[in-house]
């Protein structure tokens, strides 16, 4: 693995065929997952898709305690170790893309360690460990907070989403997922709203962001449903984006992201994931 993208404070760990990169402050801890139960205390398995194993827990050690989420990349078989010849394999791409975002002013969450299993030619047994972002909500439970809220005190809200993924993809930024529980939000004493990025594993920088790429990032924020968010909130979103762009056909953009929002709900409609009634909203 080359070491040029990594943070200038990790350091090499070796044991047996692992390999792993920490951070030179950790470095008197073996934070292997194979021995997650001895180091990371008040362990919690956290919800995460099939091909991930995801615990919530904390480091304790000299320099204190540093709370941390444990990611291991479950194999997905000959494919993935195939497709490793010919580029990176997701666990790295995820630390690439949080790194870059980090550098450029952005939030992603901050690599503590990240390794894997070196046999030959092949690597398997991947994970990484990064800091948990505390204090932040998810768009989901942002969006439960509309309820009840001025029409001001909603715009101030929305608009403030606007501008953060407006200027996640004036820096060239595509995001791979951009759901809403990849999106966190955290609002300060002074009410100025902060974001984070998770499960950046495809996440891009262009020097040029393609449309289909922006449209694709609006599309799965648009699929968001929600009895506190009204049609007037989600056109007052693309109006507030929309400012940041005005070399693009709003009209046109916002048509193409309405029909495919459409499609997509219809057809998880269709397959049973999605009530009729929730689709609506």
């Amino acid at each position: 693995m080359s070491e040029k993208w990594l943070p200038g404070d990790m350091a090499c760990q070796q044991r047996g065929d692992q390999v792993m990169y920490c951070r030179t402050a950790l470095g008197d801890q073996s934070l292997w997952p194979d021995r997650k139960d001895r180091w990371l205390k008040a362990l919690t398995a956290v919800s995460s898709s099939a091909h991930t194993r995801v615990y919530r827990g904390d480091i304790v050690g000299r320099a204190g305690q540093l709370s941390v989420y444990l990611k291991e990349f479950i194999d997905r078989g000959f494919t993935e170790r195939v497709k490793q010849l010919v580029k990176p394999h997701r666990a790295l791409r995820a630390a690439r893309a949080d790194s870059r975002l980090n550098r450029c002013g952005f939030t992603a969450p901050t690599l503590v360690a990240i390794g894997y299993r070196q046999r030959r030619l092949t690597r398997t047994g991947f994970f990484m460990i990064t800091e948990a972002l505390d204090d932040y909500q998810d768009l989901y439970q942002w969006c439960a907070h509309l309820a009840g809220l001025t029409v001001a005190s909603r715009r101030q809200r929305l608009r403030a989403l606007a501008i953060a993924v407006a200027q996640l993809h004036r820096a060239g930024f595509s995001h791979g997922d951009l759901r809403p529980g990849n999106v966190l939000a955290k609002q300060d004493a002074q009410g100025n709203w902060h974001w984070a990025y998770l499960d950046n594993e495809r996440t891009q920088q262009h020097r040029r962001l393609p449309m289909k790429l922006r449209k694709k990032n609006l599309v799965q924020l648009n699929m968001l449903r929600s009895p506190n968010l009204t049609r007037r909130d989600r056109l007052f979103f693309f109006l507030c984006y929309g400012q940041h762009f005005p070399d693009i056909d709003q009209r046109k953009l916002l048509s193409r992201i309405t029909n495919t929002t459409r499609q997509r709900l219809d057809r998880l409609v269709r397959r049973g994931r999605l009530s009729a009634e929730e689709a609506a909203l």
